[in-house]
């Protein structure tokens, strides 16, 4: 019984955070929404879809993509989590969702778009912004060991991880480096590449 009680307090403590912002999710996702429609506004077909389809699905394109970023905004990593408390608690505000499956397949459709979203977004902050800060950190795909055998990301020459080195760590890796700038507004852009180009 005791380990029970133990458990439950556990589970209900896992992401406090997010227990706490869950009720600003929809008027976030309203936000994301407007956002997404102005930016994209030139290239919105009918029922703001962004890519054509046989039948009229039930979330548009702006709105898969402004679900996404809602989930990014209060720091949602898990689907499954992300979905489990939707369906709990936001029921009544997303009565037209669709099933987590289907969402994670037109959200990695769409993920060009939340990209050129996320650029547009960071150039509008980052408007008369003179200082910037800068930095780097290794994303290793392998050990060292496998580097021959490893077959990520290699289809194409230039988008194939690399071997470098780590001054931090004072060690090889190979894979990429991931590289963040942000500003003093807060505007951030990251950019994954290999060891041999920079940002």
């Amino acid at each position: 019984m005791r380990n029970q009680l133990i458990n439950s307090i556990l589970k209900k403590k896992k992401r406090p955070s997010i227990y706490f912002f869950m009720h600003n999710l929809k008027a976030n996702f309203d936000k994301f929404f407007d956002i997404t429609k102005s930016v994209f506004s030139a290239k919105l077909l009918a029922d703001n879809k962004l890519q054509p389809y046989r039948r009229t699905p039930k979330l548009s394109n702006c709105e898969i993509i402004a679900l996404a970023l809602s989930a990014e905004s209060i720091g949602i990593d898990s689907e499954n989590y992300f979905f489990e408390k939707l369906k709990a608690e936001l029921r009544q505000d997303f009565t037209q969702l669709i099933h987590r499956c289907n969402f994670n397949r037109r959200r990695k459709r769409l993920a060009p778009f939340i990209r050129e979203l996320n650029e547009q977004l960071a150039s509008r902050l980052n408007e008369g912004e003179n200082v910037y800060l800068v930095d780097s950190i290794p994303v290793p795909m392998c050990q060292l060991a496998r580097e021959k055998r490893s077959k990520i990301c290699k289809e194409t020459f230039e988008s194939a991880p690399d071997k470098g080195y780590s001054a931090v760590q004072k060690s090889y890796y190979y894979g990429y480096k991931l590289h963040l700038v942000t500003s003093l507004k807060g505007g951030l852009n990251m950019d994954l590449r290999t060891k041999d180009t920079c940002p």
